[in-house]
C-alpha cells in the first residue's frame, strides 16, 4: 500500500512539473488567436457535469496497475467561456529552441571566463602591518591595518580598524561595517556604515556616503559628501559645503571654540553648537603639573609592587620589547578592540554569566590599560639600563620613572601626542599579554 501511494505522489509531481514546463514553452511559441491540435498526443477526456477535463489513460493488469503507471501524454488547456479546448502541444522543435536559448553546448571555459574578476577574495579577518598598505581585496571579515599610508579601494564586509599617518578610503571602496580610525590625515571618498575617528585633518569628499553616523574629533573638518543620519564633531575648524540637498540628513552636534558659519539647507535636522571655553594658561600649567606628579606616584607604586611580586619581571619585559616590540603592539591592539567588541555583544545579547563575563573583561582591560604605560617604561628602562651598565635597582627605578615622565609629557603635544600615547599604551598592553602567555607556558 505504501508503494502504491508513493507511486501516486511521484506521478502527480511529474505531471505537474511537465505540464508547467510545457505551458511556458507553449506560451512562447503560440499566438493568442491560434488554436491547433496535434496527432502525436493521445489523451482521454472525461466529462463530468458538462465540464471537460484531461485525464490519463490506464490499462488494467491483474487489478494492480494505477493511473501513474500508464501516463501516455499531456496537453495544455485554455478555458474560453467555460469550455476547455486544446491550445497547442509542445513539439520537438520547441524543445530544440529552448536548448539553443540555454546555449548548453557552449564551451565550459567560455562560461567560466565570464565570471573572471580582478579582485582577490579573503574569507576571514585580515591583519596588515607595513609602511604602505593598499587594501584592494574583497574581505569577508574585519580588517586590522597599521602603516604609514593606508589606501582602501576594495570591499570589506566587516569593520575596519586603522592606525596610520595618512588614511584614504577611495571612491571604489565599500565598507559594510564601521570604520575605527586614528590618523593624522583622513580622506573618505567611498561608502561606509559608521565612522569613529580621531585625526588632525578630516575630509569627506563629494561622492562619499556615510550610511549611518559620524563620530569625529579633528582639528580641521571639511564635509562635502553625504551623512545619512547624524554627525557628532569636536573641532577647531568646520567647513560644510552648500548643496541643493543636505550634507547631514539628520542632526549636527559640534563642539568648538568658535561657532562655524553653516548654511541651514546643508543640515536636514537640528544644529546644536557646544561652545568650548578657552582655558587660562596658569590653570592649564598647574593641571599639567599635577597630572604629571600623579602619574609618577602611581607608576612608582606599580613598579615597586611588580618588582616585589616578581623580581625577574623587568628582565622578562625587557626581552619582549627588544625582540617582539612590533608583535606586542599588534597583540595589544587586537586585545584592546576585541575585548571591547565582545563585551558589548555579551552585554547586549546575553544575560547572567555572559553579562558578568563582559563586566570582568572590561575591568581587566581598564586595569591593563592603566598598567600599560608603566610596563612599557619598565621594559624600555631595563633596556637602557643594560646598555649603560646600570645594574642597581635604584638606578633602574629612577630611569623607568624618567621614561614615565617623558611619555606623559609627549601626551600633551598637540595633535600627535594622543596617537603616540595610544601606541605606547598598546605596546605596553601587548607586553603584558605576551609575558602572561610565556609565564603560563612555563608553569605548564
Amino acid at each position: 500500500m505504501k508503494t502504491k501511494l508513493s507511486k501516486i505522489i511521484l506521478a502527480v509531481f511529474l505531471i505537474l512539473f511537465v505540464t508547467l514546463s510545457n505551458t511556458v514553452a507553449a506560451t512562447d511559441n503560440t499566438s493568442p488567436d491560434s488554436v491547433t491540435s496535434s496527432d502525436n498526443i493521445v489523451s482521454v477526456s472525461n466529462t463530468t457535469d458538462g465540464n471537460n477535463s484531461v485525464g490519463n489513460t490506464s490499462s488494467s493488469t491483474g487489478g494492480n496497475s494505477t493511473a501513474a503507471d500508464n501516463v501516455v501524454s499531456h496537453v495544455v488547456e485554455n478555458e474560453v467561456e467555460g469550455s476547455t479546448v486544446v491550445n497547442e502541444t509542445i513539439s520537438q522543435s520547441a524543445d530544440d529552441e529552448l536548448i539553443d536559448a540555454a546555449d548548453i553546448s557552449s564551451p565550459e571555459e567560455d562560461i567560466l571566463a565570464s565570471y573572471e574578476t580582478d579582485y582577490e577574495f579573503v574569507d576571514s579577518d585580515l591583519y596588515l602591518f607595513d609602511v604602505n598598505l593598499d587594501i584592494s581585496q574583497v574581505v569577508d571579515g574585519n580588517v586590522f591595518a597599521y602603516g604609514q599610508t593606508v589606501n582602501v579601494s576594495g570591499e570589506i564586509n566587516g569593520d575596519l580598524f586603522v592606525f596610520a599617518s595618512n588614511l584614504t578610503i577611495e571612491e571604489s571602496a565599500i565598507i559594510h561595517g564601521n570604520v575605527f580610525a586614528l590618523s593624522s590625515n583622513m580622506t573618505v571618498s567611498g561608502i561606509v556604515s559608521d565612522i569613529y575617528a580621531m585625526s588632525d585633518n578630516f575630509q569627506l569628499s563629494e561622492k562619499s556616503i556615510i550610511a549611518r553616523n559620524l563620530y569625529l574629533t579633528s582639528d580641521s573638518v571639511s564635509l562635502s559628501g553625504k551623512i545619512s543620519r547624524d554627525a557628532y564633531i569636536a573641532t577647531n575648524t568646520l567647513k560644510i559645503a552648500e548643496k541643493d540637498e543636505p550634507i547631514v540628513v539628520g542632526n549636527l552636534t559640534y563642539s568648538s571654540i568658535n561657532e562655524a558659519q553653516i548654511n541651514e539647507n546643508s543640515i536636514g535636522g537640528e544644529i546644536t553648537y557646544n561652545a568650548i571655553q578657552p582655558i587660562d594658561s596658569s590653570v592649564k600649567i598647574w593641571s599639567i603639573v599635577s597630572n604629571l606628579i600623579s602619574a609618577l606616584v602611581l607608576s612608582f607604586i606599580i613598579i615597586m609592587i611588580l618588582l616585589w611580586i616578581n623580581p625577574k619581571f623587568k628582565d622578562n619585559v625587557c626581552e619582549i620589547i627588544a625582540k617582539k616590540s612590533f608583535l606586542s603592539f599588534g597583540i595589544g591592539l587586537l586585545v584592546f578592540f576585541a575585548t571591547i567588541i565582545i563585551s558589548i555583544i555579551l552585554l547586549l545579547f546575553t544575560g547572567g554569566l555572559g553579562a558578568s563575563t563582559a563586566v570582568v573583561a572590561i575591568v581587566f582591560l581598564i586595569l591593563g590599560y592603566i598598567l600599560s604605560s608603566t610596563v612599557f617604561s619598565m621594559a624600555l628602562g631595563k633596556l637602557l639600563a643594560n646598555k649603560f651598565g646600570f645594574n642597581k635597582n635604584v638606578a633602574y627605578v629612577l630611569l623607568s620613572l624618567l621614561i614615565v615622565l617623558i611619555v606623559n609629557l609627549i601626551r600633551y603635544i598637540p595633535y600627535v601626542g594622543g596617537p603616540i600615547g595610544f601606541i605606547i599604551a598598546m605596546v605596553g598592553l601587548g607586553i603584558i599579554c605576551v609575558n602572561a602567555y610565556k609565564r603560563e607556558k612555563k608553569v605548564k
